[in-house]
């Protein structure tokens, strides 16, 4: 895999985990996690690709990891739905 296509994959990647977190997944993140969020977004819209590819996929690593988090956090109930259990 050539550099550029690896680099267009991760690209492509980066946009799909993002509108995932974004597009609702981000309502489970904690305060903090929702602050290192826009912090990562802010640095990473700024300079995008920082330390060319292993950088570049090392921050898409990252999304990943968060993006699971919080689809984990999203299948926990909720202290509402431990109320309404009893």
């Amino acid at each position: 895999m050539c550099a550029t296509t690896s680099i267009e994959a991760l690209t492509s990647e980066a946009e799909t985990l993002t509108r995932e977190i974004e597009g609702g997944l981000l309502t489970f993140a904690s305060s903090e996690a929702r602050e290192e969020w826009f912090t990562f977004r802010v640095r990473w819209l700024s300079t995008p690709a920082q330390g060319g590819d292993d950088g570049f996929a090392a921050d898409v690593q990252k999304l990943r990891r968060f993006r699971t988090i919080l689809e984990e956090r999203s299948r926990q109930p909720t202290s509402s739905d431990a109320a309404a259990a009893i």
